[in-house]
Order: C-alpha cells, then structure tokens, then sequence
C-alpha cells in the first residue's frame, strides 16, 4: 500500500464517525420497523381499494336516478347514484396513487435496511 493510499483511507475513516453497535443496531431496528408500518399500511390501502372495487361494481348495476348513501366526514348523505359513483371512483383513484408511492417507498426503505445489514455485517436471528 503507497501512503498516498494509507493517508486516503485514513482520511476516509476520519471522515465517516465511529458509531457504537448498540446505535446500528439500533438504527437497524428503526429502519426494519418502518418497513414494517409501511407494509401494514400498503395491506390496509389494498383493503379499503378492493371494497370500493365492490362498491364501484355493484353502483355500476344500479338505475342512474337511485338514491344511494355516502359517509362524507362521519355524516350518512343521502345522494343518487349519478352523484356517488364519480365521488367513489375518484376516492379509489386517490387511494391507489398512495399505494404507488407507498410501494416505491418501501421499495427505498428496505434497500437502506439492506444496505446498513451488510454495511454493518449485521445477523438477524430467527
């Protein structure tokens, strides 16, 4: 090793602080546990996108001019079908554009917690 080496890495360990196993660990802990509230969230949107699925499909049967009914802040509105349908729809638009950036984030989280497990030669055990 030429010392032009030896002084870069040292600077490079100079440069990076010194962090204590119990902070990786406990890093680590943070990150998979993210994950895994991000996952639980992702289970209860696909949840609530398959009961408006239901909920679009069978509106979708009915007569324009029925009377339908809609919870909108906690209050029981009664509407026609013609006024609910569109509203539902776009309630299921918004919830699947969640679960895109949902996914891609949880996509992110776990590369960092990959990423820090090998960084830190971390062993999970089961």
């Amino acid at each position: 090793m030429t010392s032009d080496q030896h002084t870069e890495d040292k600077r490079a360990e100079m440069a990076e602080p010194q962090i204590t196993e119990q902070q990786v660990v406990a890093t680590y802990k943070i990150l998979r546990s993210e994950v895994r509230q991000m996952g639980e969230k992702i289970a209860e949107l696909e949840i609530e996108t398959t009961e408006h699925d239901r909920v679009i499909q069978t509106l979708s049967e009915l007569p324009k001019d029925r009377k339908a009914y809609r919870m909108v802040g906690g209050v029981l509105v009664e509407r026609t079908v013609q006024e609910v349908l569109p509203a539902v729809t776009a309630n299921r638009d918004g919830i699947a554009q969640v679960l895109a950036q949902l996914n891609e984030s949880i996509k992110q989280k776990e590369a960092s917690a990959d990423e820090w497990q090998r960084k830190y030669n971390i062993q999970v055990q089961q």
